[in-house]
């Protein structure tokens, strides 16, 4: 009992203890997001946001504010942030920790010690470099949040105005949740574009993404040689490394199942013929690649069909039934060849069996001959499947030997 109320305690005092940590906004709302943005000669972004957040009565001691740092399909580094300022519309600044890590940034703006409630105006300004090409920009304005957003704007300037026709721009919001239509809209003054404008109301749980070209020759990338520089390696280069490195892949492959390949050819040459000349046991081996006792039932109704054997019924009783078996009587002196050929002499030799017996006690060794006679028969060709019905006997349940 003692254990367990120390237990308590300890739970009842972790509750208070999280109680008293200083929080951050998660609720309220944003009544209005703006956000004013200039494209640098050297593809830098400088950002200034005004943004104005209701804490409601309760309060909370600020927010967290995540800046994407995603670079898109650019084959550059990582974007990078630098905090200039955070305050508010007088100018006093406010307290902010600025960090990031991986391919975002996150400012949290507030003071454990000062609890904020209502309305107040946030001035957030910082420096984004990375994002922007020689002719492309995509830019993340935000990531989701879990605020709503009354009102949203952003601008992006050009370094210097130019023709109307030569940028292009798109925008959505990620994920769009409001199913509403996401455009940008162009800043033309005297027949000049100065830049872009994204605008919305309501925005819940969604961010809005930026993807705008321009002429070359609009940004500038500066490039810093160092004695440390790398040489970078000419694209022919590799295309010739990753084709030696393929043909030898290749090589290894082809070498390692030369066997097989070969084989392959040879079936390849031989010529595809129709069964019908041949027995059921050298179909049976040509689609199977083993003798079935189906395709041996088969070949004896044939047999008998055209006058080499006799087929006498035999009832036997089962139990209350009666099971339907047949003696064999090989009546033909001519000698065959092939598949067939060895089954009469199979045959001749088991006499006095019936066809049950041999299929349950003779089938390993009639097989195999069967085997070896059929793939003798059949060397050199290719022999076609055949839809044709197998003949059966009458009362024999020749359906216990259909194997799978």
């Amino acid at each position: 009992m003692m254990k367990n109320d120390r237990f308590i305690r300890g739970l009842i005092a972790i509750g208070c203890t999280a109680l008293m940590l200083p929080s951050f906004a998660f609720a309220g709302e944003f009544t209005s997001f703006a956000a004013q943005a200039m494209l640098g000669r050297d593809g830098t972004i400088g950002v200034e946001e005004h943004l104005i957040f209701d804490f409601g009565k309760s309060g909370s001691h600020g927010i967290i504010r995540e800046i994407p740092l995603y670079v898109g399909p650019f084959d550059r580094s990582i974007a990078t942030m630098h905090m200039l300022f955070v305050g508010d519309k007088t100018g006093t600044p406010y307290h902010y920790d600025a960090s990031s890590g991986g391919n975002v940034g996150v400012i949290r703006i507030g003071d454990k010690d000062t609890l904020l409630t209502d309305k107040h105006y946030f001035d957030v300004r910082y420096v984004l470099n990375g994002l922007a090409s020689e002719q492309r920009l995509r830019w993340q304005v935000m990531s989701p949040v879990s605020e709503q957003i009354n009102a949203f704007r952003s601008d992006i300037y050009f370094p210097v105005p130019i023709p109307p026709v030569t940028a292009t721009g798109t925008c959505a919001f990620v994920p769009d949740r409001m199913h509403h239509t996401c455009a940008l809209q162009s800043l033309i003054k005297d027949g000049r574009l100065y830049g872009f404008r994204v605008s919305a109301d309501k925005v819940v749980k969604e961010g809005v993404l930026m993807d705008i070209t321009y002429p070359r020759g609009l940004i500038q990338l500066p490039v810093v040689h160092t004695i440390d520089t790398k040489q970078k390696t000419p694209i022919v280069v590799w295309y010739l490394l990753i084709s030696v490195l393929f043909a030898g892949l290749l090589s290894l492959v082809l070498w390692y199942h030369r066997g097989r390949i070969l084989e392959w050819i040879d079936e390849r040459k031989k010529p595809a013929v129709l069964p019908d000349l041949y027995s059921y046991v050298a179909r049976a081996v040509a689609a199977e690649g083993r003798v079935t006792k189906r395709a041996v039932i088969s070949t004896i109704v044939d047999l008998s069909a055209r006058g080499y054997l006799n087929l006498s019924p035999i009832a036997h009783p089962v139990g209350e039934f009666e099971f339907i078996d047949y003696d064999i009587e090989v009546v033909a002196d001519t000698e065959m060849e092939g598949t067939e050929g060895v089954l009469l002499s199979l045959l001749r030799d088991s006499s006095g069996r019936s066809l049950d017996t041999i299929l349950h006690t003779d089938f390993d060794h009639v097989a195999e001959a069967l085997k070896l006679a059929a793939e003798s028969e059949i060397a050199g060709i290719i022999l076609l499947k055949s839809d044709e019905r197998l003949p059966d006997l009458p009362g024999f349940k020749s359906e216990r030997f259909n194997e799978k």
